[in-house]
């Protein structure tokens, strides 16, 4: 399966917007349990949930995530439950906060299909950030909550949203230190306005996330837009680079002019790693 961008949240709830999110091709689909159904309905969503897995082909099934309700909470356990016996592709893991909790969803599910993509929407999350992505081997990266983020530390969003930077750059680097595939950024609240939610994609990619979360179908095609104009161009230069290089190596060169940028040894390790971080992301879906 190609490598995807962006993952939509879809109420599971609602069996009309479940089906409509699986016919967007272009994007995994996070079957929600959490913030967009009613207390009243949670039983009704799971029952939903089962029956959503049950009927998907298996390329459906390698794009199709759930998110639980967090682990405070008394429907936590019969979510889990409801997740061992679907398998879907992964499990978002909202307001994680230690690897204790990772480690216990991990020895419950025992299986090893089942990517564990821990939502950091806390201070403490972010604090814990590298030992929560390093809890277990099942955790295939992290994701940032910035709504819940901002309302455990009382931060207020500008326009430019570089309130965030800090929270973000910590989980990229925690990201990076754990090894894992590199996380995936918030999502974006302001459905209309599309041009920003290009430039805070795009920011979002220059710091290193890999992907955006949407809650709107018509997200996705923005989102996308970025990361596959952006990553393919990246991908060329890169192939360009390792070639150029490895040719001028061979002649006894240890830095070359590609295109008017110096190439030295970082350089080409730099982009030997952004077609191994691209290969290992198409391989995990």
């Amino acid at each position: 399966m190609n490598q995807m961008f962006s993952y939509l949240f879809v109420p599971a709830i609602s069996t009309k917007m479940v089906n409509k999110a699986l016919t967007i091709k272009q994007s995994a689909i996070i079957l929600d349990l959490e913030d967009s159904v009613a207390h009243s309905k949670k039983h009704v969503a799971r029952e939903k949930v089962s029956g959503y897995m049950s009927e998907l082909n298996e390329w459906d099934r390698q794009r199709v995530f759930i998110r639980i309700n967090d682990s405070e909470s008394p429907y936590f356990y019969h979510d889990l439950q409801l997740v061992k016996v679907c398998k879907p592709r992964g499990l978002f893991i909202p307001k994680t906060e230690d690897k204790n909790m990772i480690k216990e969803i991990a020895t419950y599910l025992a299986d090893e299909s089942i990517a564990l993509i821990p939502l950091i929407e806390t201070a403490k999350g972010i604090h814990y950030s590298f030992d929560i992505a390093t809890a277990t081997e099942t955790v295939e990266r992290l994701a940032f909550g910035a709504v819940d983020y901002c309302l455990d530390t009382n931060i207020e969003v500008g326009e430019g949203r570089e309130e965030l930077l800090y929270a973000r750059s910590q989980l990229v680097n925690a990201s990076a230190a754990a090894k894992t595939l590199p996380p995936i950024d918030s999502v974006f609240l302001h459905l209309e306005n599309s041009n920003d939610l290009i430039k805070e994609t795009t920011h979002g990619r220059k710091l290193g996330f890999a992907g955006k979360l949407a809650i709107h179908p018509k997200q996705v095609v923005r989102i996308n837009d970025v990361y596959h104009q952006e990553n393919n161009n990246r991908i060329y230069e890169a192939k360009e680079v390792i070639r150029l290089f490895e040719n001028a190596e061979k002649e006894g060169k240890a830095s070359i002019n590609v295109n008017g940028r110096l190439v030295d040894y970082p350089v080409y390790k730099q982009a030997k790693k952004l077609l191994q971080i691209n290969s290992e992301s198409n391989e995990s879906k």
